[in-house]
């Protein structure tokens, strides 16, 4: 990844032309339609021939392994970690723990997330980083999931670190961080709540607002004007992106278990994640 935070001792780095490309997806407490996202942009990569791993790091409201329909999560992130922590993950481990998605002729893998709310001690940023070591080789970009929660709390006698330190340590070290925010007021407030402490976390690393659920009810005539106007003023950063509403869409991916493309054809929210695969490859 990017540049480490320094939460916990920094392993040797890789050679960059070996390295998984990192991606973490953020948005704020409220269900802006972050994961959403995470796994249609993984659908949008593997469809472009890229390896793709999608890791479901969110240590509160894990969502992933529901929306694809996996029904075994025992194998999951906390396998995945716990072997890193024993330095007993390698490449062929870690092929064995993913759940391979098919996504009409492509497919990518998905790590699900914590089976249970007390389990959040064991995805540690240490554990992260021995992943995304092991998956050089294997996949050409790794996606997380993120946790809304960024401020440092939340310990236990068990956990050396914060529950929310993770989603910390992704934001101030992937390759490309999303920041997705809804379109409406209250989803909007709240990220320019947030935007400037994800700004000060990427510290001059590629970040790109998202603007999801984009419809002229909200907003009248024009509404890509009106909040890249908003946030411009108020935040000092204009929208990158915006996915337009498709509720029909989205209805029929969670009710067959696929991703937005192979669940309905031409959908108007499949042509803003388009533009997010294609301008993380530029």
């Amino acid at each position: 990844m990017g540049r480490p935070l320094e939460v916990e001792p920094a392993s040797d780095d890789l050679p960059l032309e070996n390295a998984t490309r990192s991606i973490v997806v953020w948005g704020p407490n409220g269900s802006p339609g972050k994961s959403t996202l995470a796994l249609n942009l993984a659908d949008a990569l593997a469809k472009q021939g890229l390896q793709v791993l999608l890791l479901d790091t969110d240590l509160v409201s894990p969502s992933l392994a529901v929306q694809l329909g996996v029904e075994d999560q025992a194998s999951g992130i906390s396998a995945a970690c716990k072997l890193a922590r024993e330095a007993n993950l390698d490449a062929a481990q870690l092929q064995r723990i993913v759940v391979k998605v098919s996504s009409g002729s492509t497919s990518f893998a998905l790590l699900p997330g914590i089976t249970g709310a007390s389990r959040w001690p064991e995805i540690t940023p240490s554990a992260i980083e021995s992943i995304l070591r092991v998956s050089a080789g294997i996949f050409d970009v790794a996606i997380f999931d993120s946790a809304s929660s960024l401020e440092p709390a939340l310990r236990t006698d068990a956990a050396a670190l914060s529950r929310n330190e993770l989603t910390r340590h992704l934001l101030a070290s992937a390759d490309h961080a999303l920041a997705v925010a809804g379109c409406d007021a209250v989803s909007m407030q709240r990220m320019l709540r947030q935007i400037n402490d994800v700004q000060k976390f990427r510290a001059g690393l590629p970040l790109a607002l998202v603007v999801n659920r984009v419809r002229d009810t909200a907003f009248g005539a024009n509404p890509e004007k009106q909040v890249s106007q908003l946030f411009a003023q108020l935040a000092k950063i204009e929208p990158s992106y915006f996915l337009y509403e498709d509720s029909l869409g989205h209805d029929a991916s969670l009710r067959n278990g696929l991703p937005v493309r192979l669940a309905k054809r031409r959908s108007p929210y499949l042509k803003g994640v388009n533009l997010v695969a294609a301008g993380l490859q530029g």
